[in-house]
């Protein structure tokens, strides 16, 4: 049986905070907000890896 990770905010509040650093960006109703957020804090925290 899977476990499913606890939220720590809303995902409209994810969708806003994402909308604030990338207006530009189109997100789907079924984006992954989580996974699109972890790639997007590690590529700000790691800019040679990715």
């Amino acid at each position: 049986r899977r476990r499913r990770m606890k939220r720590t905010a809303p995902r409209s509040t994810l969708r806003k905070i994402i909308k604030m650093h990338k207006p530009q960006l189109r997100l789907a109703a079924n984006t992954d907000l989580l996974a699109w957020f972890f790639y997007f804090t590690f590529k700000q925290e790691c800019p040679g890896v990715i």
